[in-house]
Formats: C-alpha cells, sequence, structure tokens
C-alpha cells in the first residue's frame, strides 16, 4: 500500500510510514471499533423503548375503564310526571307543562319564535354546599336538545342559568323553552361538574 500523506509505498501490515512517520493503521481500526459502537447504541435505545412500550400497556389495562357516558337518549327509559328523580346531588319533579303563545302582562310580553313550552318542577339541592343548578334542557322524539329561553324571564318563580340553590333547600319554579309543538322529555343534570342525567317525559 502508499502512504496517504506522502505517497510513499510501504508494506501492507506496516503502522506507520517508513518516509513521513504517518500512523497509517488507524483507519481500519477506527472503523471497525466505531461500528459495534454504534450498534450497541441503538441496540440499547431499542431496549428503552420497547420496556416503555410494554410499560404503558400494562398500566393501560390495569386501569379502570372509562364509565360510559350517560344514555340520554329517548330510547332509555324515562321517568314520569310527578315522579321524584334524583340524579347526582339534585333531585326533580316536574309538576306539569303547558304550550303558551305568550309570556307576561299586557305591559311587557314575550312572544315566542315557535311555541313556549313552560314546565313547571321542584328541586332540591341535594349536596353539603350552596349550588347553581346545571342547565335544563329538552329533547325531542329524535334525540335533538333545546335549550331554554331566556325569554322566560317574565314567568313567576323563573329558573334563570344563575339561580343558587343552598344545601338541603327545596325551590318551586318555572323554565320556558320555544320550540315547536311535539313530544318532548325533560333532561335533567346530576350537577355542574356530574355526568349523570335523566330524562322525564313531559305530557
Amino acid at each position: 500500500m502508499f502512504c496517504r500523506k506522502c505517497g510513499t509505498q510501504i508494506a501492507d501490515n506496516a503502522q506507520f510510514c517508513s518516509a513521513c512517520g504517518l500512523q497509517v493503521g488507524v483507519t481500519g481500526n477506527a472503523g471497525a471499533t466505531s461500528k459495534p459502537k454504534l450498534r450497541t447504541w441503538l441496540i440499547v435505545v431499542g431496549v428503552v423503548f420497547g420496556l416503555f412500550f410494554v410499560s404503558a400497556l400494562i398500566a393501560n389495562n390495569g386501569s379502570s375503564p372509562t364509565p360510559a357516558s350517560p344514555d340520554t337518549s329517548t330510547s332509555a327509559a324515562a321517568h314520569k310526571m310527578n315522579e321524584p328523580v334524583t340524579v347526582g346531588y339534585w333531585s326533580y319533579r316536574a309538576w306539569s307543562s303547558q304550550w303558551r303563545s305568550s309570556i307576561g302582562s299586557d305591559y311587557s310580553r314575550e312572544t315566542p319564535d315557535s311555541n313556549f313550552l313552560i314546565v313547571d318542577l321542584t328541586l332540591t339541592n341535594n349536596d353539603n354546599s350552596p349550588s347553581v343548578l346545571p342547565p335544563l334542557k329538552l329533547m325531542d322524539a329524535g334525540g335533538r336538545e333545546f335549550e331554554t329561553t331566556s325569554k322566560g324571564m317574565l314567568l313567576e318563580g323563573y329558573f334563570g342559568p344563575l339561580k343558587t340553590v343552598n344545601p338541603g333547600v327545596t325551590t318551586r319554579g318555572s323554565v320556558a323553552f320555544d320550540v315547536p309543538q311535539g313530544k318532548y322529555y325533560l333532561v335533567v343534570s346530576g350537577g355542574m361538574t356530574s355526568s349523570q342525567s335523566a330524562k322525564i317525559e313531559l305530557e
């Protein structure tokens, strides 16, 4: 072979050039040692990631399953009017429902975009602290949901969005919905932080 620095011909097994003294055997040795080091590093990384993946699978299989969302579809069993319903830390009882073409008096009257459905109900806060009344909704036979209307403010005892009830207190009032006439269910909630709900069939 030839020295890569000065070009002098030297023996194939020589470690140094006899002319300029350059170490000529280091290239082959360095390449031979670097490849095993790289392989070892890749193996270590692969083992670490493999252990992490297996640990994640074990932890996921050992955890409790996520509870399913409550079924408020029309196929689920519905409570009847005048029947007490307890959900989470709230108790409800719907007394009546009626359709109206307007709300209020001659001095202050609101008319609906469609039709007013007024629901008269009682609710009780079973929690240990004052709580804001959770949202009340309607659901029709097709599973569509409807929010309350702000036009219901003219109702006596109107349950507004910021209605607060102290613990152990039972209160009675009304909510209004602006919806097409038809068959509906009142959907009640277990509380602002609760995933529980139930529905009451309105007559």
